[in-house]
């Protein structure tokens, strides 16, 4: 699992190494799958992200980048429109337009000097309307963060390496609507951000992974000297908290998604659910827990308390 989104009660997971959209209902039964990659009309050569909004499920094709559209429903073929420029990731908006992610890297793209940006919110036709954060011709992050985006109802969430922290896009249109930057102790500096060597060998803080929002909290990766940690961040108390030590009762693991109130985990195997439920964790009920025990996919919705 690549990616999850949930809309109008149905759940959408990105695989991308079958470059396959399976789409389940809320009790987990398989309603369809995307299998449409070729040459072809309607046709994708490789996922590089998928989003759903409006009734429509929209693929980003990286090497074509071209953004493809399908019946959200039917799956069937609507429309296909060229990207302004490559994009790792991107996210479909209330109004028809679309939130383009790009992070330069060495060895990229070279992208129209007019479009040297890490934000690009355009129109249903790819016309650009809005540019967000530019960066230098020679500009280059060490890695990216991919996925760059999240989404959860009315919110698109932006992650930024480059400025450690992340941003708030009203989905409605693509509105900027709030900065979140973290001041960690020890940041990676300036001139360090390029190198890849150097951040992974510094013992450095910084974001590793898209914030995934939930009402007023977000689920973010950090990476703290060399250790990955799942953290969450509460935005009305302008706090940032560590997992609970011991029991697993409130643990959180394998954030790959929000919905409304909640946030997704993957859990990948029975393993992982072994060890959570012998050390606190609530079980499921008898019918999924013997899936699970099967070794049947399956997916943790952990509702958030304001």
């Amino acid at each position: 699992m690549d990616k999850v989104v949930v809309s109008d009660g149905r759940i959408y997971v990105g695989d991308y190494t079958s470059q396959k959209v399976f789409v389940f209902g809320m009790d987990g039964k398989m309603c369809a799958v995307l299998d449409k990659r070729g040459r072809g009309p309607g046709e994708y050569l490789q996922i590089q992200s998928f989003s759903v909004d409006t009734g429509k499920l929209y693929v980003l094709d990286q090497f074509e980048s071209t953004v493809l559209s399908y019946d959200a429903g039917t799956l069937a073929f609507l429309d296909a429109e060229k990207a302004p420029g490559p994009a790792w990731d991107f996210a479909a908006l209330h109004d028809g337009g679309f939130l383009f992610a790009y992070a330069p890297m060495e060895g990229n793209p070279v992208r129209d000097r007019s479009l040297q940006y890490r934000v690009t919110v355009t129109d249903g036709k790819m016309r650009v309307k809005e540019t967000f954060f530019p960066y230098a011709e020679d500009e280059a992050d060490a890695f990216s963060i991919a996925p760059d985006l999240s989404e959860n109802g009315d919110t698109v969430v932006y992650g930024s390496f480059r400025e450690d922290g992340y941003c708030l896009f009203d989905r409605s249109g693509g509105q900027l609507k709030e900065h979140v930057r973290f001041k960690f102790a020890k940041p990676v500096p300036d001139g360090d951000r390029s190198s890849l060597l150097a951040v992974m060998g510094g013992g450095y803080t910084f974001l590793a992974s898209v914030p995934y929002k939930s009402g007023s909290c977000c689920a973010l990766n950090l990476s703290i000297g060399g250790a990955g940690q799942l953290c969450v961040f509460d935005e009305k108390g302008e706090r940032l908290l560590r997992q609970p030590d011991g029991s697993m009762r409130n643990v959180l693991t394998g954030i790959i998604g929000s919905a409304g109130p909640c946030l997704i985990g993957n859990w990948q195997d029975k393993s992982i659910y072994a060890y959570m439920t012998k050390n606190g964790f609530e079980r499921a009920e008898p019918d999924e827990e013997a899936a699970i025990l099967a070794d049947a996919p399956f997916l943790v919705f952990y509702r958030m308390k304001e």
